[in-house]
């Protein structure tokens, strides 16, 4: 009967003339039924009362986003911010690293890359590869600039590449939620105080192609959301996250274990300052912290002394109890000897009872 009184109840809620209900009833059904049946002629993007989208819904397929060809794929990520939206200004250490970092991670502009590098060797000549990369990371933004312009009679750039040569503007959009590809994203200041921690970011390095060792993953705490808008006909925009990295070095900042959890010292921070990424390049994960144990050093009458470090405190990106075997063999022997004495104890009780009854 439940199913029954709980649609009933739905009907009495459309009762507006008390003195006639079973006709206010059968009008406003009549009327519900109307607008139900109009919304399947509806446009698919409009949103009606049955089809409302996910709640973590990040803005769907957006492949095909702008009406020019040839845009880059970073400019076309699916995402939806949400919570309060803010305007603030960028830093100018702030707004060059993440203009630089965009560009380095567009594909598109790989030949441009190439030219510096090779313009960057022939002025200054026995240049390392590590020299090289500071002055990539410092004058490439600028010198793409200048090349474009310098060579825009003789060359038929397309309007996205001189909107994202000519750089961001300084304002940017800022949220504190954030929806992409089935992650639900928190800024730190925002999720620090919630049950669910959703500002743990996870982003995999790059690896040189001449190396066989394994991408580094660099692991982080969420900070700002941001998105960059490079103004121009075809009114590009990218979403970058602010993070604070810990040292990726493995068995100084990280530590894998056999069974695949990954510890983090959380005192342990990353050297460079490289806060940005982009939205759709970060993974999330869960720090979830435990005091580290660390191993029996001294010795004393034969017994173990075990040594707590609440000094260096690890995070676990997975749930996770750290159990030392030693401590599961005290416990297990105390619980025996408890055990041991509550039977004899009872046995003694027993056997009182026993004499004083004969």
């Amino acid at each position: 009967m439940y199913c029954f009184e709980r649609y009933m109840g739905h009907l009495k809620k459309k009762v507006k003339n008390k003195a006639k209900v079973e006709g206010s009833i059968v009008e406003q059904y009549i009327n519900e039924e109307i607008s139900t049946f109009c919304t399947y002629y509806f446009e698919p993007h409009i949103k009606t009362k049955h089809r409302t989208g996910d709640r973590h819904y990040d803005g769907g397929n957006q492949d095909d986003t702008h009406e020019f060809d040839g845009i880059p794929d970073i400019f076309s990520q699916a995402g939806r911010g949400s919570g309060k939206e803010i305007q603030i200004w960028l830093q100018d250490r702030d707004y060059h690293i993440a203009h630089t970092y965009i560009l380095q991670n567009c594909d598109q502009l790989r030949s441009f890359e190439r030219l510096f590098d090779e313009s960057m060797i022939a002025t200054n000549p026995g240049i390392t590869e590590n020299n090289l990369t500071e002055l990539r990371e410092k004058t490439y933004s600028s010198w793409l600039q200048k090349h474009v312009e310098d060579t825009l009679n003789n060359n038929s750039y397309p309007n996205w590449l001189l909107s994202l040569a000519h750089g961001p503007m300084v304002q940017v959009t800022s949220w504190p939620m954030y929806f992409c590809r089935g992650y639900m994203f928190h800024t730190y200041d925002h999720g620090k105080d919630k049950k669910n921690a959703n500002y743990g970011v996870c982003v995999k390095g790059v690896t040189p192609s001449s190396s066989s060792e394994e991408a580094a993953e660099f692991y982080g705490v969420l900070k700002e959301i941001y998105e960059l808008h490079y103004p121009g006909p075809v009114d590009l925009k990218v979403v970058v996250f602010k993070c604070d990295w810990y040292d990726s070095t493995i068995g100084k900042g990280i530590r894998k274990n056999k069974s695949g959890i990954i510890d983090i010292n959380a005192k342990r921070h990353y050297q460079k300052y490289d806060p940005f990424v982009l939205a759709s390049q970060a993974d999330q994960v869960c720090y979830v912290p435990y005091p580290r144990m660390t191993q029996p050093k001294k010795i004393n009458n034969g017994k173990q002394q075990l040594r707590y470090s609440q000094e260096e405190k690890y995070w676990s990106t997975k749930i996770w109890i750290s159990l030392h075997c030693n401590m599961i063999t005290l416990i297990l022997l105390s619980n025996l000897i408890h055990c041991t004495l509550r039977h004899y104890y009872i046995q003694m009780v027993n056997q009182k009872i026993l004499m004083i009854q004969y």
